[in-house]
């Protein structure tokens, strides 16, 4: 297992069988439980760091930017990750924190990041 997506599995909240996903979402919103924004995203088990870090994070930090989320704490929000046939489901904050330990970032250093994520999204309109 990649070291990311182990970061993921003991970071999670809840790992559940995709197939139940829509239920397990529907029954917390029904609760009133649910979070602000779910951000769902589909992984493969074999990509490497690089690859998941300049796939899903870039994008993501913009979303929430979109969403007047602050893209730095993810408070709020709650990032559903499918791999294979299983549903991660981890806080924003948590999930933003696989990509400081991964990286290394304190909180310095993943400002500049966020900021240099949000300004390619300028930079593209």
């Amino acid at each position: 297992m990649a070291d990311w997506l182990s970061l993921i599995e003991k970071k999670a909240s809840d790992i559940i069988p995709g197939a139940t996903y829509n239920a397990f979402r529907s029954d917390l919103e029904g609760r009133g439980e649910g979070p602000d924004l779910f951000y769902e995203i589909s992984l493969k088990p074999e990509m490497r760091w690089e690859e998941f870090r300049d796939s899903i994070f870039p994008r993501l930090a913009r979303h929430l930017k979109s969403k007047s989320i602050n893209p730095e704490k993810a408070g709020g929000i709650v990032v559903s990750a499918f791999v294979g046939d299983r549903c991660f489901v981890i806080g924003g904050t948590a999930f933003l924190d696989v990509f400081k330990e991964m990286e290394g970032a304190g909180e310095a250093s993943f400002h500049e990041r966020i900021l240099s994520w949000l300004s390619q999204d300028e930079e593209a309109h």
